[in-house]
């Protein structure tokens, strides 16, 4: 044999064990995944049951409250008090003309 065929004899060698040691890391590592993916599944029902449980709870407290209070009387207590918070709003203004109004008199 000549140097040449030593040589692509040595590299087809490595580069077989190169491709072997390759193909073993992928079929570990597709076997991983396969361990992991009913993990993953489970997790994912849970959370899914876990929300609606949630969004049940949810529904539950809020009619609750709307037992409790019903909506039309907070909406309209609600309201009085936004307005009661305008006119507070307008009393301050007016309050804030007279001063100015004040302040211009001074002068």
């Amino acid at each position: 044999m000549n140097k040449h065929s030593v040589l692509n004899s040595f590299l087809l060698a490595v580069s077989l064990a190169v491709m072997a040691w390759v193909a073993r890391k992928a079929a570990e590592s597709g076997e991983r995944i396969a361990a992991i993916q009913p993990a993953l599944d489970g997790i994912k029902e849970s959370s899914a049951k876990s929300e609606r449980v949630s969004a049940e709870g949810l529904l539950r407290l809020e009619r609750k409250l709307d037992d409790m209070v019903p909506r039309r009387e907070f909406e309209a207590r609600v309201l009085l008090i936004e307005t009661e918070q305008r006119k507070g709003d307008i009393h301050l203004r007016e309050l804030d003309l007279e001063i100015l109004k004040l302040k211009q008199q001074k002068r």
